[in-house]
């Protein structure tokens, strides 16, 4: 943590929230409210009443554009929990976060540490390593700034839901991509 965060309570701001994960990553951060001195989700009007619920539990909706500086103003630190066709624009994520003082971001990240061999040439991560490349450089040109990255393995209702990552439910078969002797790691949204 950096030393501004660790001397004041962070104002949280979560982009993608409407996403699977958003939910979770909410629940959470209202359970440790004190902990907080602002928790707001950034949307644009027309996701806004989606989130009303959110209102009752003390969470603010904030109407704005994830490449807008003005949007992240009075935060000090972002999560980001854009899906993947949104994954691009993170780099410009960043760049608003830090023009409007945030110290701390936190990216799209969730799921495995695409270092690996592995994943290194995957065109799905592409945008990740992007990503990760331009939070490196950010943090080393602005000292106040740093980022975390989660990793917490892949997500099982993921595998479950869709056919995207190569679960055919109707033919009872999954594709494994990669290395089918390296181990992987799965974790519920929930936790």
């Amino acid at each position: 943590m950096t030393p501004i965060l660790s001397k004041m309570k962070p104002s949280i701001l979560i982009f993608g929230a409407g996403g699977n994960f958003g939910p979770f990553v909410l629940s959470e951060l209202v359970k440790n409210k004190a902990k907080f001195s602002r928790i707001a989700i950034l949307c644009i009007e027309e996701r806004k009443e989606h989130f009303s619920p959110w209102l009752e539990k003390g969470v603010e909706v904030i109407i704005g554009s994830m490449t807008d500086s003005a949007s992240y103003r009075g935060f000090t630190v972002a999560i980001s929990l854009v899906g993947n066709l949104v994954l691009r624009l993170q780099p410009q994520m960043v760049d608003a976060a830090i023009e409007a003082g945030v110290k701390h971001f936190y990216p799209s990240e969730f799921g495995n540490d695409i270092d690996q061999p592995e994943f290194v040439n995957a065109r799905y991560y592409v945008d990740k390593m992007l990503t990760r490349k331009h939070l490196r450089a950010k943090a080393k040109d602005y000292p106040d700034f740093s980022y975390t990255m989660v990793h917490i393995g892949l997500f099982a209702e993921s595998f479950a839901l869709g056919d995207e990552f190569g679960v055919d439910r109707a033919a009872k078969t999954f594709t494994w991509f990669g290395n089918p002797e390296m181990e992987a790691s799965f974790s519920s949204m929930a936790e």
